[in-house]
């Protein structure tokens, strides 16, 4: 199994349940992550191609923007708001002890 082979599943984004994508492509969430490599590799910063043989990601929320070619089908899904609770009880049971 090559990844050129699990491009078309890839773009659908299903590559995640494909049993064949799951023998080559490994898939985490984390907040931060660090790459070190043997020798310098060419990395593009700010626009400028630059050598690193160690890389450090850390997700800095609504920070990053993306640039994708016009007519690319990005998929994106905002993440759920959580409720506040109602403070009713809270508020109830405040009451309740003031009128003791």
């Amino acid at each position: 199994c090559t990844f050129i082979s699990l491009v078309s599943c890839y773009k659908k984004g299903t590559y995640l349940n494909n049993k064949r994508a799951q023998k080559i492509i490994t898939y985490k969430q984390v907040p931060h992550f660090k790459m070190e490599f043997e020798e310098p590799i060419p990395i593009c910063i700010d626009g400028e191609i630059k050598g690193a043989k160690t890389i450090d990601f850390q997700v800095v929320q609504n920070a990053f923007n993306f640039v994708v070619p016009k007519g690319c089908d990005l998929i994106y899904k905002s993440p759920k708001k959580r409720r506040k609770k109602p403070r009713q009880k809270k508020q109830r049971k405040m009451q309740q002890e003031n009128n003791l």
